[in-house]
């Protein structure tokens, strides 16, 4: 074998490394895709969507109203697992949960994205409320079908792992997750 030859094979294990390496990065601190699975966010994601998701604006601004989020729930037991919800208030915010119509700061919001029925009807302990410093109040867009802040309460900011930003796969489906709640209050 000759130099030249050996010398080209050792050129691209170190690009392959690199290459490798900026991969792992980027998917580990700043850009990620994760799959979804269940359906308490239909009809805007459903179970095996591919999502891509922004691992690091978080650390520049602040989560806002309409972004949907993944994060580690706070559950007992369940705190390493992803879950994925809109934010529906953030702190400062008051939310009422009455006759099926979502309130923020005593305006009705129009939330035209939801997948419901008869959600409110079931029996939940976080309906309205005061969002603190440091957390916020959750929802699935499948109403019906969502474990989220009414049932485990409020989310610690510090849990968010990340913002959904669009739905890439299925192909035909791909789309911005973008919801803009503070449009309500224009």
């Amino acid at each position: 074998m000759s130099r030249g030859f050996i010398y080209s094979i050792i050129k691209i294990c170190k690009l392959f490394i690199i290459v490798l390496s900026l991969s792992l990065l980027i998917e580990s601190y700043i850009l990620g895709l994760t799959v979804v699975n269940g359906e308490s966010m239909m009809n805007t994601i459903k179970n095996n969507d591919r999502i891509l998701v922004d691992k690091i604006s978080y650390l520049f601004e602040k989560p806002t109203r309409g972004d949907v989020v993944i994060f580690n729930p706070p559950i007992a037991g369940r705190e390493r697992e992803l879950f994925i919800k809109r934010i529906i208030a953030v702190p400062g915010d008051y939310f009422q949960i009455i006759n099926n119509n979502l309130y923020l700061n005593g305006t009705l919001i129009s939330e035209n994205y939801i997948n419901s029925n008869n959600s409110y009807r079931k029996e939940y302990k976080l309906l309205e409320g005061e969002v603190p410093k440091g957390y916020v109040y959750v929802l699935g867009d499948n109403r019906d079908n969502s474990n989220d802040s009414r049932v485990f309460g409020l989310v610690p900011i510090k849990n968010i792992k990340g913002k959904a930003l669009t739905k890439i796969w299925p192909l035909g489906g791909i789309k911005s997750l973008a919801v803009h709640l503070d449009d309500n209050f224009n």
